[in-house]
């Protein structure tokens, strides 16, 4: 029988798709016996197995089944894992926000941070911080950096990265429809529970026919108390007594032009002094009883009396005499003020009626505006338009507002008290202070009509006088308990020299009678 000896290619593809049984470790010795054994003499040939001859390869005794074999068990059912074979990282249950403050403010900076920084060409932070308002939508990127959660003082719970997905519901969305820059919240106002200072002020009539007190451009503070007329200077606090009268004082109001204060008697006649030197330039007679409201105007000056007129004074001319005299109330006038344009000056009795006069209809009322059912002494011009506030007394306890341009009333509020003063703030809110029987200050928006923003419950006597610092964010009042009480009104704090702690804390007095700072 030929043999027929297999190419190097079929015995190795035959090798291939025969792999070699595995013999047991324990028959290792024997086996190599048996080779050593069985091996040929030197010089004899050995028997080649024909091709035909070659038995069927047995089946591979491996503990893993061939690919070429059905596996001896089943395998097990597949179980999906919930980690990726991929290690693509989830970020569906990550805490992005506590991830966010953990590689901004807790990590370390790296070189290109601090290179960034030192070029000046941006801060890490802020991008940060933008970036983080953009994508979560929880705060202001503003706050993000001044307000920080406790959660990213510690080092998170969680990665930022996690391989592991979890079905957790976030607590605000990741993609928010807001715009990067959000509007910041508006800061809650606080106004103060007590005036800021506090001065006694004896001889302080507790009369609401009368205007006693009055704040100049110059930061100058007058105040009537008695027969006397002393000055406190807000930016010094220095206190001097300007004059010693005969006649106790009614009234008294600042010239916004000159350092002149004009003072109204209770016999009916209006002085002209000049603080600068100290002396009286002028005495005016016309009234034939008390003059209880003054008001200036460009240089000119209106008077009004208890004997139901009011008089127009030039005291540039220097004769002394009226050069105009108004008449329309019944009563006695203890109301003046002119419009910032100088076109109005309203005008309120104690019968309750409000008059508007005109310098081109000077013998007549130009406007008859309407009646309170009391006094309306508190009367104050809206500076940003013709728009006229007044309150009325005891029996009408109301505060109105008008339309100076069309002469109909536009708001109506009940305060349940005796209204005394009214004045408009820096902002265009409207401050009364009140008397029987509440005894307060309010603070009301005007925006679509008059609703109360605060309440000032704090003295224990009529709040009678007022009068606006020169820019309108403070106010003084004199109460019926003969003292006088600085306020602050505006959110922004008012000016450096008015402020507790400063000059104005020490009075000095100089025969003044504001001589003890209560508080």
């Amino acid at each position: 029988m030929e043999c027929t000896v297999p190419s190097a290619s079929e015995a190795y593809e035959y090798a291939l798709r025969t792999p070699s049984p595995r013999r047991p470790s324990a028959a290792r010795g024997s086996a190599s016996e048996a080779q050593h054994a069985e091996a040929p003499v030197e010089g004899q040939h050995a028997e080649v197995p024909s091709w035909e001859s070659v038995p069927p390869p047995s089946t591979p005794r491996c503990p893993w089944p061939s690919p070429l074999t059905p596996p001896r068990t089943p395998l097990k059912q597949l179980q999906f894992c919930e980690y990726s074979d991929r290690l693509i990282p989830s970020r569906a249950g990550s805490n992005l926000e506590t991830g966010f403050d953990w590689l901004t403010e807790n990590g370390p900076p790296n070189a290109s941070t601090a290179t960034t920084s030192a070029k000046g060409d941006g801060d890490p932070a802020a991008f940060a911080r933008l970036l983080r308002s953009e994508l979560l939508g929880l705060s202001s990127p503003a706050s993000v950096g001044t307000e920080r959660d406790e959660r990213s003082l510690r080092t998170p719970e969680r990665g930022l990265f996690r391989y592991k997905s979890q079905a957790e519901e976030a607590e605000t969305a990741l993609l928010s429809a807001s715009t990067c820059l959000e509007t910041p919240r508006k800061v809650a106002r606080r106004f103060p529970s007590a005036p800021y200072k506090v001065l006694s002020a004896p001889g302080l009539e507790d009369d609401y026919y009368l205007n006693l007190l009055d704040w100049s451009l110059d930061d100058n503070l007058a105040v009537g108390l008695g027969r006397d007329v002393d000055l406190w200077n807000a930016s010094s606090g220095r206190a001097t007594r300007l004059c010693e009268l005969e006649t106790p004082v009614c009234s008294l109001r600042w010239s916004r032009r000159s350092p002149h204060l004009a003072l109204g008697l209770a016999d009916g006649d209006v002085q002209i002094w000049d603080i600068a030197v100290g002396a009286r330039l002028q005495n005016l007679q016309g009234h034939r009883r008390r003059t209880c409201a003054l008001v200036w105007a460009d240089g000119e000056l209106f008077s009004g009396s208890q004997d139901t007129s009011i008089l127009r004074w030039d005291p540039r001319e220097g004769n002394g005499r009226p050069t105009q005299r108004l008449a329309g109330h019944t009563e006695e006038v203890c109301g003046l003020s002119w419009s910032d344009d100088l076109q109005l000056l309203a005008s309120g009795g104690n019968e309750g009626q409000v008059y508007l006069w005109s310098p081109a209809q000077p013998l007549a009322a130009a406007r008859r505006l309407g009646c309170h059912t009391a006094a309306c002494k508190a009367l104050e011009w809206s500076p940003r338009g013709a728009l006229l506030a007044t309150g009325g007394g005891t029996a009408d306890r109301t505060i109105r507002l008008w339309n100076a341009s069309t002469g109909t009333q536009t708001s109506m509020v009940e305060t349940d008290s005796q209204v005394c003063n009214l004045a408009w703030s820096q902002d265009g809110e409207l401050v009364s202070t009140h008397g029987f029987s509440t005894c307060e200050i309010n603070v009301w928006k005007s925006q679509g009509g008059l609703s109360r923003l605060h309440v000032f419950q704090w003295h224990q006597a009529r709040v009678l006088y007022m009068a606006m610092s020169p820019d309108r964010q403070s106010a003084v009042v004199g109460t019926g308990n003969e003292m006088l009480c600085f306020w602050h009104l505006a959110p922004k704090g008012p000016k450096a020299s008015l402020t507790p702690g400063s000059s104005c804390s020490a009075t000095i007095s100089e025969g003044s009678s504001l001589s003890r700072t209560i508080r």
